[in-house]
């Protein structure tokens, strides 16, 4: 284990379980070893479901590409490895898509989903390479994301889920998207302009109306406190 040389927060005897939690996933995020290892001996009571935490702690590795706490995270008994995969492939960290294939990932679509929603085009073509060509699900994450070379690809590779991108457009308040999905013939614009109500995006609540969304009383339930105002105007104009 590392030495007891620990930062002052951790020192602090008053700190509760979720202070340690907490300090435990931002040493995970910031890639700190020898934090990490000083909060599993200072706090073992922490870690009575350790498989739980330590693949939660894999996942925020694997996203950062933080090869030496993933290694660690197994060490302590980690094994979600298509989980690992996943986040992996959100943040394109090569060596750690490698190690977590040959521990035995294999969710190539999952993967590409992931990979897909980050724009990291190289990985995408590793998950291809692999087998991977849900590009429904791939089309659906670059709309959420705004990734319009990647909505492109996975459309040229024949994704035609049009519905599916608007919604993910909608939610994730992505207009440009929203309007290549209905340019392309997404028809569920009642559905979509729930979504975008519910989450206040004002600017795509207009756009769905603009395009034929008629459900506005329906809506008037789904606004939010704080932008109410604004898009009860859009909706009873």
């Amino acid at each position: 284990m590392a030495s007891n040389n620990f930062n002052a927060m951790s020192e602090d005897e008053n700190m509760t379980a979720n202070d340690w939690n907490g300090s435990f996933f931002s040493a995970c995020i910031k890639g700190n070893v020898a934090a990490i290892e000083n909060i599993i001996e200072e706090k073992p009571d922490l870690f009575h479901n350790g498989a739980d935490v330590f693949n939660n702690g894999l996942r925020t590795a694997c996203r950062r590409g933080h090869m030496a706490v993933v290694k660690l995270m197994m060490k302590m008994g980690a094994n979600k490895w298509n989980a690992g995969l996943f986040n992996a492939c959100q943040g394109g960290h090569t060596t750690v898509i490698k190690l977590m294939i040959e521990r035995g990932a294999d969710d190539w679509n999952k993967g590409l989903q992931a990979a897909c929603q980050g724009a990291q085009m190289t990985t995408i073509k590793l998950m291809m390479d692999k087998g991977a060509d849900d590009w429904n699900k791939g089309l659906q994450a670059a709309c959420g994301s705004g990734e319009m070379v990647v909505a492109e690809l996975m459309i040229q590779l024949g994704a035609d889920d049009w519905n599916g991108g608007l919604i993910f457009a909608s939610v994730c308040a992505q207009n440009d998207m929203a309007l290549l999905m209905i340019e392309k013939g997404a028809d569920n614009l009642n559905k979509s302009l729930r979504r975008a109500c519910k989450f206040g995006h004002e600017k795509m609540v207009e756009i769905l109306i603009e395009k034929g969304a008629n459900n506005l009383d329906e809506c008037l339930e789904d606004v939010p406190d704080r932008k109410r105002e604004r898009i009860v105007k859009l909706l009873v104009r």
